[in-house]
């Protein structure tokens, strides 16, 4: 939220920013939402990892507005604006956070990325890729849940569910399009295509391929980690379906044809 000045290595997890942006903005953020909510369980605290769309939106240049809010002429130009504008101001965003504080490499993770993603090989052209695929058909309502939860914070009145399920199926409809060109741009050691049925059945031998994909070790202190946190974090029952957001399967199917068969997503 605040990368300027850059953080310093002996103070970088005591930085006074970090109570700061927990105080104003991510504790009354979390307040906001029911206990125990997919909304509450989403909301990032200033200690932790969480995504890096931030850096984008202090470029005013970000796909994520249109999760937060219903502006459909904004939709419409990001996915045909240049910009590799913002993502020059993202590296330089990187550079600052870790000039005084030098160490692992960057792992940033946002769906953003694939909107800008001329844009970021532009600027990053040796980048690593990791593109998670998951059945539309339960990434529609999932993201419904998650975005409605977001957007009717904002709002006097709530989000209707079918113009919201409509503002889901269009938004996930272009990645999924833009996904398809992927394998075109980039190489495949470059790339590594992880599929979320594959990570939900086996999150630590998923998370083990890929590192080994890329060349990184997974020390047995890692694995002890990630298994202690998917104990602690077990993945709550979905409350939703299609109908909830006016949608049904044969729609579903239809739009996301080509992408379901090009990945080969469903069994």
């Amino acid at each position: 939220m605040q990368p300027a000045p850059p953080p310093e290595a002996k103070t970088r997890t005591t930085d006074p920013r970090i109570a700061l942006a927990e105080k104003e903005y991510l504790q009354p953020l979390h307040a906001l939402f029911q206990e125990g909510s997919t909304g509450q369980r989403s909301v990032p605290t200033a200690s932790r990892i969480s995504e890096c769309g931030m850096l984008l939106e202090n470029a005013f240049a970000s796909f994520s507005y249109t999760f937060s809010y219903y502006i459909p002429s904004y939709l419409d130009w990001i996915c045909q604006a240049d910009l590799v504008d913002a993502y020059a101001y993202f590296k330089k965003q990187l550079q600052l956070l870790q000039w005084r504080c030098p160490g692992a490499p960057w792992v940033l993770k946002n769906v953003d990325h694939l909107v800008g993603l001329d844009a970021l090989l532009n600027v990053f052209p040796d980048a690593c890729l990791v593109q998670i695929h998951r059945d539309p058909r339960e990434m529609v309502p999932s993201l419904g849940l998650l975005q409605g939860s977001y957007m009717n914070l904002w709002r006097q009145r709530p989000m209707d569910p079918n113009i919201l399920g409509e503002l889901c199926l269009k938004r996930y409809e272009i990645l999924a399009r833009i996904t398809m060109r992927i394998r075109d741009k980039v190489d495949s050691d470059q790339m590594y295509e992880l599929y979320y049925k594959d990570l939900a059945a086996n999150p630590v031998g998923t998370v083990c391929r890929l590192y080994d994909h890329f060349g990184y070790t997974m020390e047995p202190d890692d694995v002890a980690r990630l298994e202690q946190w998917i104990e602690a974090h077990p993945k709550p029952q979905n409350r939703y379906t299609l109908r909830t957001y006016g949608l049904d399967q044969a729609v579903i199917d239809e739009r996301f044809a080509d992408y379901v068969d090009y990945f080969e997503i469903r069994n």
